[in-house]
Formats: C-alpha cells, structure tokens, sequence
C-alpha cells in the first residue's frame, strides 16, 4: 500500500501589555507545512509466519514572524526532513503469538537513531489473551520549538520506551473486557518553562497508568 499526505498549520499569538506586564508588548506568527509519503508491504511465508516491510519519508517546511516591544526576531524558512525503513516479524502459533519489529531513521538535522517492539501474545482460554509488549521511541522537535520566538535551536531530540500488560477477556460473544497498564521513561523530553517562555529538554521524566475498557452487545 501506498499513502501520501500533506498538512498545514499556522500558529498566531499576541500578547499586549496588561496588568502583570504593563510595559511587555508582542506578537508572534507561525506559518508551516508538512508533507508525508509511506509505502507498506507484507510477505505471508505460511499461515504461521508473515513479514511487513515499509519505508516512510516526511518533510516539514516553515517560517516565523514575530516582535518584541517593537523590535522584530523574525526566522526565514527552515526545513526538517526524515527517511525511516522498517520490518516487522509475526508468528502466529496455538499457544503463543510474538512480532518483532526494526525500524531505523535518518534525520536531516539529527542524524540517525534505530527503535524496535516486541510482543508476545498468550491464550489464557478460548477467548480470552494476555500481552506483553515493550517498545522504544523517539520524537524530533518541531520547527515551531526550535526557531520560533519560543524556540530553542539547542534542543535535543525526545526518546522513550514503554512498557505494557494487557489482558482481554471476551464472555459469550456479547462482555467484553480489558485492562491495560503501561509504563514509561522518557529521556530529553521536550517541554516549555512558562517563566522562560522557551521550550527546553527535560533530562528524565516518567509516567504510568492503566486502561479499563467494557463493552455490553
């Protein structure tokens, strides 16, 4: 399969002197857009063993115009770009299921970084399943984050992994139940200091919670 997609966004805000800051007057504009294209593939070996193969490319483009008590700080146009390939292994067994996945990117401004997933899927009974999965990630800072009024050039980019415990259990085709608890740790987390009024890399940060879902038919 095949996909291509194109977004735009514009961001505007203004903030005149007031009572906390009577004598802070400025403006900021943001104009940007991003373009996606991806292509997916799957190889089926046996019922039990399949293969997907895909490649995905995005390119953000973008431009800043602000002021600050008068005085301009504007950016001229700036591009991020990233390639990633990845494969993904799925087994498919009577007791137990697994997927395997790889996935490398090269970006423009960041260079390189390698993530992966593994899953593990078990049958408790007929209709019920217990899932293990555990997964890394990355996220590069936006355009918006690193050259706008509010941006930091300096920022690194956001990485984490994930940890989860599922279990699902479905009742005579008409209860459906699932519980869901996750984990994660975060490493350079991209977040704003509202007393700086810049975006900034917190070294670690995590978090963890759980998912509770029931359907009735």
């Amino acid at each position: 399969s095949l996909g291509l997609g194109i977004s735009y966004i514009t961001r505007s805000d203004d903030n005149p002197p007031d009572s906390v800051q009577p004598t802070t007057d400025s403006t900021d504009f943001f104009a940007g857009q991003a373009l996606q294209f991806d292509s997916r593939n799957e190889y089926i070996y046996s019922n039990r063993i399949s293969f997907l193969f895909g490649a995905k490319w995005n390119n953000e483009t973008g431009h800043s115009e602000s002021t600050y008590n008068g005085l301009p700080s504007n950016f001229n146009e700036h591009s991020n770009s990233a390639i990633g390939i990845y494969g993904i292994h799925q087994y498919h067994g009577e007791s137990v299921s697994t997927e395997i996945g790889l996935r490398r990117d090269q970006r423009s401004n960041y260079g390189g970084i390698t993530s992966a997933q593994a899953k593990l899927t078990y049958p408790t009974t007929s209709d019920g399943t217990i899932q293990v999965e555990y997964g890394t990630g990355f996220k590069n800072p936006s355009l918006y984050q690193l050259y706008s009024s509010y941006g930091n050039e300096n920022l690194q980019d956001e990485k984490s992994s994930t940890a989860s415990l599922a279990f699902e259990k479905i009742w005579n085709k008409n209860f459906f139940l699932s519980v869901d608890y996750f984990t994660s740790e975060y490493f350079d987390l991209i977040d704003f200091d509202s007393v700086t009024s810049k975006y900034y890399n917190l070294a670690r940060a995590s978090s963890n919670g759980a998912e509770l879902e029931i359907k009735w038919q």
